[in-house]
C-alpha cells in the first residue's frame, strides 16, 4: 500500500506500507497524517483537502498567467506613447517605426497564449 505523508494540506512525501516509517509517522503529532493513496498519478504537487487529492498546480498556472497578463498590460500601456506622431523614431522613418511598434504590440497581445509560463520572455521592441 502507498501512503501520502501530509502536513496541513500539503503532501510532503510518499511511503509504502513495508517502510518502517509508517509506524513512526503514526507517533507524530496530529498535524502529520498518513492517507492511503491508490492513485498513481498523485504527486507532491497535489494537496489533500476535504478527503480528496486536489491538483494544486492548476490554480498555480492560473495565478502565473494573471501575473503575466498584468505585466503585459503594463508594457502595452507604456508603448501607447510610442505611437504619438512626434515620438522620436531614431534612424527609422515614421512608417518603419509605426510598423515595428504595431508588431511589438501584437506580440504583447498574443504573449499570454504563447509563452512558457515557467520562464516568460517578453517581446522586446
Amino acid at each position: 500500500m502507498r501512503y501520502a505523508l501530509i502536513i496541513g494540506y500539503a503532501i510532503h512525501d510518499f511511503i509504502t506500507s513495508d517502510d518502517s516509517l509508517v509506524d513512526l509517522v503514526k507517533q507524530y503529532p496530529s498535524d502529520v497524517t498518513l492517507v492511503e493513496c491508490e492513485e498513481e498519478d498523485v504527486t507532491i504537487k497535489f494537496q489533500y483537502i476535504d478527503g480528496k487529492f486536489i491538483d494544486s498546480s492548476v490554480g498555480y498556472n492560473s495565478k502565473l498567467l494573471d501575473v503575466i497578463r498584468i505585466h503585459r498590460d503594463f508594457l502595452l500601456s507604456v508603448s501607447d506613447s510610442y505611437m504619438i506622431p512626434d515620438f522620436p523614431t531614431g534612424e527609422l522613418t515614421r512608417e518603419q517605426w509605426t510598423a515595428k511598434v504595431m508588431a511589438y504590440r501584437q506580440a504583447l497581445r498574443d504573449f499570454p497564449a504563447t509563452c512558457n509560463i515557467d520562464n516568460p520572455v517578453y517581446p522586446t521592441l
